[in-house]
C-alpha cells in the first residue's frame, strides 16, 4: 500500500469515528487532497462523499457545492469505479452509509434556491440535470417532483404547485424520496402558500399523530404552522406547538423555527422574551453564507418582534449581538456592514424619511433625516445597537432582499412575505397565552450577564423560623436534604423558643419523622411518648393515641411489605369505632406503604375520608396536609401509569393548591409537582419557572443531592423548551456540585445532567459527563452502569458515531442482564441490531438479533418485547420491507 493510500484511508477511518463538525471536514478535506496528490482518486471520492454529508450538518453550503461539483465530475467519468455509493473494503475504505451522490442533488438543488446571486435559469437547469441524472441511472423519480415543487414554492407559482402536490401525492414513496416527516412538512409549506392553512394544519397533526422524526422535524413543521393557529384561535395547540418547536433551536440550522419562534411570542405580547431570543441567536443568521433565504426570513421575523417591542416601549433596549463583526458581513452587500445604522433614525424611523411601516413621516425632512442618522451612528458607536435600530436595518435588508429574489425568480412572492410581515407587526393575539407562568424577573432574559446566576455551589446558611410551624418545615426539610445536625439543633431551639402545646407537636413530629427516615429509629422511638403527649395537650386527644397505635410506622418510610399492617389498622380502628375522618387522615401516614404495592385506590380511598378535616380544627398540626397528601398522591399515581389524564389531574390538584398555599415548604413541593407534570404534557416553556422557584427553595435548605436532582429536572425543561444556554448551564451545575460534594449518588447525576446537555445540543459535554461517571470506581450498580451506557449511546448517534453506540448498547444489554431486567436487555440488543444493520454489518445484527428474541420469548409475561424483536429480525431478513427513508440522517429543509 502507497503512503498516500494508508494516510488516506487513515484519516477516512479516523473521520468516520467522529461525529459529524468542522474537525472532521478538516481531516476529509486532508484525506481527499493526499489522495488526490497520491493518484488513489477513489479514495479521495470517498472522502469527499462523507465531507458533503459533513457540510450538511454543519451548514458550510459553500464547501458543500464545491464538493459535490467535484464528486460528481469522477462519478460521471468512471461511473463503476466511482459508484453513487461509494464501497472501497480493498483500501481499507468501506461504504458506512452515507447518503450517497443521488441524495446529494437534492441538498445541491435547494443551496442554490437560497441565493439570489444564482440565475433563474441555471437553478431551472440544475432541476433539470438532477432529474436526467436519476433517468439515465435507472432511478425513480419522487425526489425529483419534490425538488420541482420546492423550486414552485420558493418562487410562489401557485398553479404549478397544485399540479406538483397532485403528482407527489400518487407517486409511491422510494428510497432517494424525501423521509415522510420532511416530505409531509414541505406539502403543509406548500398548502400554506396557497392560502389552505387548514389543510396544512391537518398534515402537522398528521405528523404528530405518526410520531414522524427527522433531523429538523416535527419542530420545523410545528413552527411553520404557529401563524396559522394563531389566526384560527387554538390557543391550546399553539402553546403546545411552539413549546416543542422551540427544542429546534439548537444549533444554526435552526433558523427557519427560530425565526417563527420570534415572530408568534412578539405578536403573542411577549416581545421582552422575543427580543430577547434574538439577541441570544443572532449570529444564526450569519453562519451560512450562501443561505441568503434564513437571513431573509430571520430579518422579517426580527422586523415583527422589533415593532412590537417599540409599541412595548423596549426600543432603547441594547442589542449587543448586532454589533458581531460576522454579522455585519453578511449584512454588508444588501447595504449594511461595519455602519449599518446609516440612514437609521434613533427612533426607528428611516434617514429617507420614510417610518419602519414604509408609509411616509410628514414631519420629517431631509435636513432633519440626516441629522437623525448622524446622531444614531454617535450613539451607536457609544453605547451600541438597540431594538429601535435593529428593527430598522431588519425592515431595510429584507426588503432589499426580497427584491432580489422576485427580481430572480421573476415572481412577487418575496414582495408578499414583506407585506405578509408588516400585518403580522401590527396584529396581537391578546389570548394566546404561550407561558402561563412567567419566567423568573429575569432568569433569562440576562442581556449579557452570565446566565442562570441563580446557581451557587457553596451551601446556603442555616434557614432561621420565624414561627412555630416554620420551624417544624424547616426541620423536616433540613432533615430530608441530610442535614441532620441542623436539624437538630433548629428543632431543639424551637421547643424552647415555642413552647405552645400546638407548636410542640408540629416540632416534635417533624423531628421524629425526620430521624426515623434517616434510619434513626431508636432516636424517633425516643419522642413517640413526647409527641403523643403534645398532641393531646393541644385538644387532640383522640388523634394523639393513633398515633401511638401507629408507632415507629408512622414515621419512617414504608413498603409494600408493610401494607397488610395498614389494611389491619383500618379495620381494628373501624371496629372501635374511631371517627372515619380521623382514622384516615392518620392512616395517610402509611399511604407509601400502599402506593408501593400499587394500590393507588385505598390512598384516595383515605384521602376522601380524610377530606372534611381540611381546614377544621384538626388541620392545625399542619395546616393542608391532606390537600397536599392529594396532590403528591396524584403526582405519585402519575409517575407510575405515564398516561396523559393522570398527569393532566396532577396539574389540575398541584394548580388548584397554589392557589391557596402561602407555607413554602409546601409551595416548593407543589411547584415541583406541576413542573413536572406540564413537563410530561409537551409543555417545558410553563415549567421552566416552576423549577426555578423550587430550586431556589431547595438552594437554601436541602442536600447537594436534592439541588442537582432539581437542577436536571430544570435542564430538562430548558432543553426542551429551547433555552439551550440555561439548560447547560442548569445540568453543569449539577454535574460540578456531585463532583464537588461527591455526592453518594453522583453517578445517577451525572446520568440525567448528560440526558438533558445531550437535548440541549451539548453532545460534547454530555459525552464528557457519561465517560466521567463510567470511569468512577464506585459506579457497581448495573442497572445505573446500563442507563449511563444507554445515555451514551444515544448521543453517539447525535454525534454520527454509529460504531461506538453500538458498542454502548451492547454494554447496556449486558448490565440491564446482570441487573436482572431481561427486558431491558432485549431493548438494547434490538438497538445495537439496527445500528449493526444500517452499517451494513448484516451477518452481525442477525446473531444479536436472534440472541435477544431468544431472551425475549422466554418472557412469558411481556409478549411485546418478543414480538419486537421478530419484527426486527423480519425486517433484516426482507430489507424491502422496511422504511428506508433515511431519516436517521437527512433533512429537506
Amino acid at each position: 500500500m502507497t503512503s498516500a493510500r494508508h494516510r488516506a484511508a487513515e484519516l477516512i477511518a479516523q473521520s468516520d469515528r467522529m461525529p459529524w463538525s468542522p474537525e472532521c471536514g478538516a481531516l476529509l478535506l486532508d484525506a481527499a487532497a493526499i489522495a488526490d496528490a497520491g493518484g488513489e482518486d477513489q479514495l479521495a471520492y470517498a472522502a469527499r462523499l462523507r465531507l458533503i454529508d459533513n457540510c450538511s450538518i454543519v451548514e458550510d453550503s459553500d464547501l458543500l457545492l464545491s464538493t459535490f461539483s467535484q464528486a460528481l465530475q469522477q462519478h460521471r467519468r468512471d461511473p463503476e469505479r466511482f459508484p453513487l455509493q461509494p464501497d472501497y473494503p480493498e483500501l481499507d475504505c468501506p461504504w458506512i452509509g452515507t447518503s450517497g451522490l443521488a441524495w446529494y442533488w437534492k441538498w445541491v438543488c435547494s443551496r442554490l434556491m437560497h441565493n439570489p446571486a444564482v440565475a433563474l435559469a441555471d437553478l431551472v437547469d440544475t432541476v433539470e440535470e438532477m432529474a436526467e441524472f436519476y433517468r439515465s441511472s435507472g432511478l425513480p423519480g419522487k425526489a425529483v417532483l419534490q425538488e420541482r415543487l420546492a423550486l414552485a414554492v420558493h418562487r410562489g407559482d401557485v398553479p404549478a404547485i397544485r399540479s406538483l402536490v397532485d403528482q407527489i401525492e400518487i407517486t409511491p414513496d422510494d428510497d432517494l424520496a424525501d423521509c415522510a416527516a420532511c416530505s409531509r412538512s414541505s406539502l403543509a409549506r406548500a398548502a400554506l402558500l396557497c392560502g389552505d392553512d387548514d389543510r396544512a394544519l391537518a398534515i402537522i397533526a398528521d405528523v404528530l399523530d405518526r410520531g414522524l422524526t427527522c433531523r429538523d422535524e416535527p419542530a420545523y413543521g410545528m413552527a411553520l404552522v404557529l401563524p396559522a393557529l394563531a389566526e384560527a384561535g387554538r390557543a391550546e395547540d399553539l402553546a403546545t406547538y411552539q413549546a416543542r418547536s422551540a427544542a429546534g433551536l439548537t444549533g444554526p440550522e435552526g433558523v427557519y423555527v427560530l425565526a417563527q419562534q420570534v415572530a408568534i411570542l412578539a405578536q403573542c405580547g411577549q416581545p421582552r422574551r422575543a427580543v430577547t431570543l434574538v439577541n441570544r441567536h443572532l449570529n444564526w443568521l450569519a453562519h451560512d453564507k450562501v443561505n441568503v433565504l434564513g437571513l431573509f426570513d430571520g430579518l422579517l421575523a426580527i422586523a415583527i418582534a422589533g415593532e412590537h417591542a417599540l409599541a412595548a416601549g423596549l426600543g432603547q433596549l441594547r442589542m449587543p449581538s448586532a454589533d458581531a463583526p460576522e454579522l455585519l458581513a453578511v449584512l454588508a452587500p444588501w447595504g449594511g456592514g461595519a455602519a449599518w445604522t446609516d440612514g437609521v433614525a434613533a427612533d426607528g424611523a428611516a434617514a429617507d424619511g420614510t417610518a419602519t411601516d414604509g408609509t411616509a413621516t410628514e414631519e420629517a425632512t431631509a435636513e432633519e433625516a440626516t441629522a437623525d442618522a448622524a446622531a444614531t451612528r454617535r450613539h451607536t458607536v457609544a453605547e451600541g445597537a438597540t431594538v429601535a435600530s435593529l428593527t430598522a436595518l431588519a425592515w431595510r435588508t429584507a426588503t432589499e432582499i426580497g427584491r432580489a429574489f422576485d427580481a430572480r425568480n421573476g415572481t412577487t412572492r418575496f414582495a408578499d412575505d414583506v407585506a405578509r410581515a408588516r400585518v403580522r407587526a401590527t396584529t396581537t393575539y391578546a389570548d394566546m397565552n404561550l407561558q402561563v407562568t412567567p419566567e423568573p424577573e429575569e432568569a433569562f432574559a440576562d442581556w449579557g450577564r452570565q446566565a442562570m446566576t441563580l446557581f451557587r455551589l457553596e451551601p446556603a446558611p442555616t434557614p432561621v423560623p420565624q414561627n412555630g410551624l416554620d420551624a417544624a418545615d424547616i426541620t423536616w426539610a433540613l432533615h430530608s436534604a441530610g442535614r441532620d445536625t441542623e436539624a437538630e439543633l433548629v428543632a431543639r431551639q424551637a421547643l424552647a423558643d415555642y413552647p405552645a402545646a400546638l407548636d410542640r407537636a408540629r416540632v416534635l413530629r417533624s423531628l421524629a419523622a425526620g430521624r426515623a427516615q434517616d434510619g434513626d429509629l431508636d432516636g424517633a422511638s425516643a419522642l413517640l411518648d413526647e409527641l403523643a403527649a403534645a398532641e393531646a395537650d393541644a385538644g387532640f386527644a383522640d388523634f394523639a393515641a393513633l398515633t401511638q397505635d401507629l408507632g415507629l410506622l408512622g414515621l419512617r418510610k414504608c413498603t409494600a411489605a408493610d401494607a397488610p399492617e395498614a389494611a389491619r389498622l383500618q379495620a381494628a380502628w373501624a371496629a372501635a369505632g374511631v371517627d372515619p375522618a380521623v382514622a384516615a387522615r392518620a392512616l395517610l401516614r402509611l399511604r407509601d406503604a400502599l402506593a408501593d404495592a400499587g394500590d393507588f385506590d385505598a390512598v384516595e380511598a383515605l384521602i376522601d375520608l380524610a377530606r372534611p378535616l381540611d381546614g377544621g380544627p384538626l388541620d392545625a398540626l399542619q395546616p393542608g396536609y391532606v390537600g397536599d397528601v392529594e396532590v403528591v398522591v396524584a403526582w405519585e399515581r402519575a409517575a407510575a401509569e405515564q398516561t396523559p389524564e393522570r398527569w393532566e389531574r396532577a396539574r389540575n390538584l398541584a394548580s388548584a393548591r397554589l392557589e391557596v398555599v402561602e407555607r413554602e415548604v409546601a409551595r416548593a413541593m407543589l411547584t415541583a409537582v406541576l413542573g413536572e407534570a406540564l413537563l410530561h404534557l409537551d409543555r417545558p416553556a410553563e415549567a421552566i419557572g416552576l423549577f426555578t422557584e423550587a430550586f431556589e427553595y431547595h438552594q437554601r435548605v436541602s442536600s447537594g443531592t436534592i439541588r442537582a436532582q432539581v437542577a436536571c429536572r430544570l435542564a430538562d425543561a430548558a432543553a426542551a423548551a429551547g433555552a439551550v444556554t440555561e439548560a447547560r448551564a442548569a445540568a453543569t451545575f449539577a454535574a460540578e456540585l456531585a463532583e464537588r460534594d461527591r455526592l453518594a449518588s453522583r453517578c445517577m447525576i451525572w446520568g440525567m445532567a448528560a440526558e438533558a446537555l445531550g437535548v440541549a445540543g451539548a453532545l460534547g459535554d454530555a459525552h464528557e459527563v457519561v465517560d466521567h461517571a463510567l470511569d468512577d470506581a464506585e459506579l457497581t450498580d448495573p442497572g445505573l452502569m446500563a442507563r449511563l451506557f444507554d445515555t451514551r449511546a444515544r448521543v453517539r448517534v447525535a454525534q454520527r458515531n454509529y460504531e461506538g453506540a453500538t458498542d454502548d448498547y451492547l454494554e447496556s444489554a449486558g448490565c440491564w442482564e446482570a441487573a436482572g431486567l431481561p427486558s431491558h436487555e432485549v431493548r438494547a440488543a434490538l438497538s445495537a441490531a439496527r445500528l449493526l444493520a444500517d452499517r451494513g454489518l448484516n451477518t452481525q445484527a442477525r446473531a444479536v438479533c436472534a440472541a435477544a428474541l431468544a431472551t425475549a420469548e422466554a418472557l412469558s409475561d411481556d409478549p411485546e418485547t418478543a414480538q419486537q424483536a421478530r419484527d426486527v429480525l423480519a425486517r433484516l431478513d426482507d430489507p424491502g420491507a422496511s422504511d428506508s427513508d433515511g431519516s436517521d440522517q437527512h433533512g429537506s429543509h
